[in-house]
């Protein structure tokens, strides 16, 4: 008895630093397995401890009670097929990672929980329709687009379904790198107007065109002048009728164009490299005004060190008058 006094006494001795950095290489468990209850001392530093991690998988009691137990003392937490855990009380959480959660988990993701949050992962939700799976993560990604987590820098969501646009998604600067199981081009473009900052954008969408990947590494710099486009559009100042990145190269059909009396998309080509914008010009701030200008924006390969070369097609459109000048009738 008289040396495990003697040894509690030597630990009291060791400095807070030395414990941190023994608990920063365990996990929760671990730590409260090996040093909890050894004295009031020890107890305290592990209870000031705000960045251990921890694991949840099939509902695992034990583990599930070291949660409620410890909350502020977890930072990165790892749930697996555990639709019982209640997580939000982790007001501490700074990565997440959820693997066959519940719509009611997935729903408690908010900033108000876990308003340190920099990292999430979600891989598939469990025994839902897949229309609850679609309003749960848009509800979700509505907050996250929207900049809700003032600090994500990482996010996944696999095996969830596709992502619809939202008109609510504001901007999320702090988002670096984002993956999805399924999106479209258009959901794809508001994502990156969303996230100026977004370094790798991985999904599940078919490649968009060949004279797109010749700008390599530049790509972005594109979406960054077709958002300039799209910025336009909202305020009625321009309409985006054609864009060659949107147009599968192996597709003989041609597309089709908003405005009638325009010419055929594929005699715009000057040369099969080259990325092309073709749109809509409206001085008046209105899509029906008496004068607009069909404009085509031509990207060579060398962009962005040759600047984009820009071409009027025609003087005039109004979807009422034709070329001659004569009233157009249906």
């Amino acid at each position: 008895m008289s040396t495990y006094v003697r040894q509690t006494t030597l630990l009291e001795r060791l400095p807070i630093e030395i414990f941190l950095e023994i608990f920063t290489s365990l996990s929760l468990e671990e730590i409260v397995t090996a040093f909890f209850d050894l004295n009031a001392y020890i107890n305290w530093i592990i209870r000031s401890v705000k960045c251990t991690n921890h694991g949840i998988v099939n509902n695992d009691s034990k583990s599930i009670d070291l949660l409620k137990l410890f909350p502020t003392q977890i930072d990165r937490l790892v749930i697996e097929q555990a639709a019982s855990v209640d997580f939000t009380s982790l007001i501490n959480l700074r990565s997440l990672t959820i693997k066959h959660g519940t719509p009611v988990q997935l729903d408690g993701i908010r900033p108000q929980h876990f308003p340190l949050l920099e990292i999430l992962h979600i891989y598939g939700v469990s025994n839902v329709s897949s229309i609850d799976i679609t309003r749960t993560i848009n509800d979700l990604f509505e907050v996250i687009l929207s900049n809700g987590f003032s600090r994500l820098r990482i996010c996944t969501a696999a095996q969830v379904g596709s992502l619809e646009s939202n008109h609510k998604w504001k901007r999320a600067p702090t988002i670096q790198y984002l993956q999805l199981d399924k999106t479209t081009a258009h959901v794809r473009d508001e994502i990156y107007s969303a996230c100026p900052n977004l370094r790798p954008f991985k999904y599940s969408l078919p490649p968009i065109s060949f004279s797109l990947s010749i700008f390599g590494g530049y790509t972005k710099s594109l979406f960054t002048e077709i958002m300039v486009l799209k910025q336009w559009e909202s305020k009625k100042t321009f309409i985006l009728d054609f864009c060659s990145m949107f147009h599968d190269d192996e597709d003989d059909d041609e597309p089709l164009p908003k405005f009638s009396y325009t010419p055929p998309i594929t005699r715009l080509f000057d040369i099969p490299n080259n990325f092309v914008i073709l749109g809509r010009i409206l001085p008046n701030n209105d899509p029906y005004c008496f004068r607009s200008f069909l404009v085509r924006l031509t990207f060579p390969p060398s962009y962005p060190f040759n600047p984009p070369i820009a071409h009027i097609l025609d003087p005039f459109y109004h979807p009422n008058v034709q070329l001659d000048g004569g009233r157009r009738y249906y």
